[in-house]
Formats: C-alpha cells, structure tokens, sequence
C-alpha cells in the first residue's frame, strides 16, 4: 500500500467532513463501546508523516464510510471522487459541522469580521514567506492582544479555521498552519462561498471557466487510469439514463465533471471545483427535466470524453464550450417551464 498516499487522504476525509481531529477520532476510530484508539497527536502524526497503524485507522474510516481499505493508496485525484460516491450514499452528514458555523457566525458580526481578517492576515504572511506551512501561529490570548478582540472570538475563530482546514490544533502543543498551502488558500474561498447569495449564474460562470481552461491540460495530462474513471462514469450514467434515475444521474453529471478536471492533475483547480461542488449540484438538477434531456447530456459527455482520449485540446474545449452553451440552455428553459 502507499502510504504516503493514505496520509493525504486520510487527512482530506477529515478535511472534507469539515471535522476537526478530535471530532474525526470520536466518530470514526473508536471501539464497540466508543472509547478513542487514537489520540489526537497521533492522529496528526498519521495525517503528516504516516507510520504504525496508518493502515488500521484507514481500515476502520473505509469501513464507516462503506469504502475499501485499498482506496485510500488512491491517488489524491482519484480517491476524491472515490470518496464523494461513497459520500452520496452514505449515512454520514458531512456538512452539518460547516453549517452550524455558518449559522452561529450570521449570529455573530464580529466574529466573521475576525474570521476574515486572520485569515487574510496569514495568507499575507504566507505569501510573503514570512510563514511557512506546518508553523507555529500565535495563541488566543496573543491574537486576542494583537487584534484587540475578546479572547472568546479569539477562540472560536481558530476553531472555525480549524475545522475549515486552513489550521490544526494540536492540543498541548499548540496551533499550527496547515501543512497541505493549496488547502489554505482554497479555505478562504470556499467559506466565503458559503457565507454569500449563491447566484447560480455566478457559480455556473466560476465553475464553467475552471473547466474551459483545464481541459485542454487534461488531453495533455490524462493517463489510463483517468481514462477509465470516465468510462466507468459514462457506464453509470448510461445506466441510470436508461432507468430514468434523475438523482443518480445528476450526481453522475457532476461527478464526471470532477473527473475531466482532476485529469489535469491541478490540484488548486479540483480544489476550487470541490468547493462548487455542493453548489453545482443543483444547477445540474435544473438543467435536465426528461429523458430526452439527459441523453443530450450523456451523448455530450461521450464526445469530450473521446476529444480527451484523442489527446485534441482544441475539439475538447470546442466540445466543451458547446455543452456549457447547451447546459446553460436547458436550465433556463426548465426554469421557465417550472415558473409557468
């Protein structure tokens, strides 16, 4: 198995649960009676450099989430996709973590004030190289100094960057950056995202740019493996076409998506589609209303996934470009059909 693999991954589930450590342990690596068998610091350790266990602890994650031990020696890029199927069907409610934050800080103009300004103050200091991934930040007490805020906004402002990722805290040792900087600098984004209107035209937009200007990186990068988790998708969809399942295929929708993007091995790119991606759901939900609908889509598919394979940029962004003009199309007309 790859270990230096199932580190990341191990890391990126927790991450993507929007859980801290602590709350990864008591959920997830726990015995019968939900006693931890993995301490906090271990767990970190596990997440960073690996070692004893790692493979244990993946094991009992992969089973809470109905996945296989194996996937977590995925490929990042691979895994991700992995672990949102496993996501869709799962009992697991991923998102109520970064949903209680959201509501509490709506409650609570300050603490988004300061949640915004750490963050931007530590992406400055990062950007500078005057701090570095995996350092040592400031306390509350010291931020509370620094800034002149109380130290319970203080406090609970690391916990909000904490779960968000951009943060680990490591009880008894202290706070430190995260190791993972593209995550860091994807954090902001996505918490703003969630704190704003979601206007479906500006998601569309944002997210349509993404791809248009990865796909051409994709026919360059994309190897069989990437191939074959396309195929798989198509197969799915073929399916789920055929039985006229809306949801299945919606997500199929997305999912391939993801998977045209990951082929260009951008991770900053797939990082900022997995942060659409929960807004992106609905609008691909609107953009098909019957059977005939969801074949133009599966037939638009096939032709990018085989403009990728052909290794032609200029047919993938072409063919690319004309299935967004279509997308956006049929979700104006479903609108409209649902408004009448």
């Amino acid at each position: 198995m790859d270990m230096q693999n199932m580190s990341k991954n191990l890391q990126y589930t927790r991450r993507r649960l929007k859980l801290s450590q602590k709350q990864f342990v008591d959920s997830f690596i726990t015995d019968e009676s939900g006693n931890a068998l993995c301490s906090v610091p271990k767990l970190s350790n596990l997440e960073n450099k690996g070692g004893n266990n790692l493979d244990r602890v993946c094991s009992m994650v992969a089973d809470r989430l109905g996945m296989q031990e194996e996937d977590f020696s995925l490929e990042p890029a691979d895994f991700t996709g992995r672990l949102e199927e496993s996501l869709n069907h799962s009992d697991i409610s991923h998102d109520k973590e970064i949903d209680d934050i959201v509501h509490e800080a709506d409650q609570h103009s300050e603490l988004v004030a300061f949640i915004r300004t750490l963050s931007n103050y530590l992406t400055d200091l990062l950007l500078a190289d005057e701090l570095l991934p995996g350092a040592k930040i400031p306390s509350e007490r010291s931020l509370s100094r620094q800034f002149n805020v109380s130290r319970s906004v203080a406090r609970e402002t690391l916990k909000v960057l904490n779960v968000l990722g951009m943060i680990d805290i490591i009880p008894g040792k202290g706070t430190f950056i995260a190791k993972g900087s593209s995550d860091f600098f994807i954090t902001p984004i996505s918490w703003a995202i969630y704190l704003t209107d979601k206007n479906s035209d500006d998601v569309f937009f944002v997210r349509r740019s993404i791809e248009e200007s990865t796909v051409g990186v994709a026919c360059r990068y994309a190897g069989e493996e990437d191939f074959a988790a396309l195929e798989n998708i198509l197969e799915k969809t073929y399916a789920a076409m055929n039985a006229e399942d809306y949801k299945a295929f919606s997500e199929l929708d997305i999912e391939f998506h993801m998977t045209v993007v990951s082929a260009s091995h951008n991770d900053v790119a797939v990082s900022l589609l997995t942060v659409l991606r929960k807004l992106s759901r609905s609008i691909s939900q609107k953009g098909m209303a019957n059977v005939e609908q969801m074949r133009d889509i599966y037939n638009e598919h096939s032709k990018l996934f085989q403009a990728i394979k052909a290794s032609d940029p200029v047919l993938a962004r072409q063919t690319l470009v004309e299935h967004f003009e279509h997308t956006h199309e049929r979700y104006i007309l479903n609108i409209s059909s649902s408004e009448g």
